[in-house]
């Protein structure tokens, strides 16, 4: 396994949000494409292994797409998220991106970029049609291609040596305790979370880090979410999307075999965008912020440690943005790592277009790996 896996991943997350955008496409036509090609990836990894009659790897394969189908389609149930189009309660996460990436994955580890490349991007493709075509919000794929992903390293790859980069899939259920947006546009009306939304809801982040010998972090994520609820007004179905796609650097201020502690900067690009009735069309808001950032690692046991960390700025007229987040973090090997703890948003931001104050928070479990 080499870099170019993760590093794939989190480019295709992020250019999934940007091609949201795209119009003149028949969502039709969009939906039967990704539904073909979803079913091609696997089949053309299973098939590989059928020719070079390598049966091990064909055996590691099925169990690695058995695992994360059961784990999908599971999740699917326990966590019942309302579709973007409002069909069922089977958004999260996504089959169709758990499928296209298992295979996608597998191809690249035992091929190399040259055919890694092509099937990256057909699962890419995937992944944009089921959020264009209103099947799935961005998180809800992150989510499906980074278990589908997580899988494939954990039965289906070649051990790992580790190396100086970390990628991340972080999956959370979502409580949000305060969520007050309005525009400026519309005086008196207020977009507010519904009662669905404060049970059942979950996201999905990933992110890539490189760490070097010396004391530099750098650092890329994306991290989408959506509130799903209603106005004061009428009833809607996806009142807010918000999405995130960050930099940062940090620095290793202490760096001892039980404490480490960086600090540094980082770059938030935001966007929110606000629809359902009585809006007439969807409203963007977006911004470019600087955030402090400080993570902290106290390694108590071998394989056992403390992690806090949090991307924060307050400016003079009283607007603010922090996202805190602890957990207890395992090591079941050298270059694996399971979080489980809770990370909490707190945003308030004044524009033309929007004026809100959001708090949220969310039980969060993430798997990650070195490379």
């Amino acid at each position: 396994m080499t870099l170019r896996t993760p590093v794939l991943c989190l480019a295709i997350a992020a250019s999934l949000h940007a091609q949201t955008t795209t119009t003149g496409l028949q969502p039709s036509t969009l939906r039967r494409s990704g539904d073909i090609i979803q079913a091609i990836l696997p089949a053309a990894a299973f098939t590989s292994q059928l020719i070079e009659r390598d049966w091990h790897n064909l055996g590691r394969f099925a169990l690695s797409v058995g695992v994360a189908s059961a784990t999908t389609f599971s999740l699917k149930r326990v966590v019942a998220k309302t579709r973007p189009d409002a069909l069922d309660r089977h958004s999260f996460p996504s089959g169709h991106a758990m499928f296209s990436f298992s295979g996608a994955s597998f191809l690249a580890t035992q091929y190399g970029p040259k055919i890694g490349l092509p099937a990256f991007a057909a699962a890419s493709f995937v992944g944009f049609t089921r959020v264009h075509t209103d099947r799935h919000f961005s998180d809800d794929v992150i989510a499906g291609a980074g278990i589908g992903m997580i899988s494939n390293w954990l039965f289906a790859s070649p051990n790992s040596e580790g190396g100086p980069y970390h990628a991340q899939f972080e999956f959370a259920a979502v409580y949000p305790y305060r969520f007050n947006s309005r525009t400026p546009t519309l005086p008196g009306v207020e977009f507010l979370p519904g009662a669905e939304n404060r049970n059942r809801s979950a996201t999905a982040r990933v992110k890539l880090e490189w760490n070097g010998e010396g004391p530099h972090q750098f650092g890329v994520y994306w991290a989408p979410l959506e509130i799903q609820g209603s106005t004061n007004a009428a009833t809607g179905v996806r009142p807010l999307d918000y999405h995130e796609l960050g930099i940062r650097y940090r620095y290793a201020l202490i760096d001892t075999e039980k404490l480490t502690f960086r600090g540094g900067l980082a770059l938030a690009g935001r966007e929110t965008r606000i629809s359902g009735a009585p809006l007439t069309k969807t409203l963007t808001d977006r911004e470019v912020t600087p955030l402090l950032s400080a993570q902290a690692e106290w390694r108590f046991r071998e394989k056992f440690a403390i992690l806090a960390e949090s991307d924060a700025i307050k400016w003079t007229n009283g607007q603010h943005s922090a996202t805190p987040m602890g957990a207890l973090r395992w090591r079941p090997q050298p270059h694996w790592n399971v979080d489980i703890g809770y990370r909490c948003f707190f945003r308030k931001r004044e524009s033309d277009n929007l004026v809100s104050n959001i708090r949220f928070g969310y039980v969060l479990l993430a798997i990650g790996r070195e490379f």
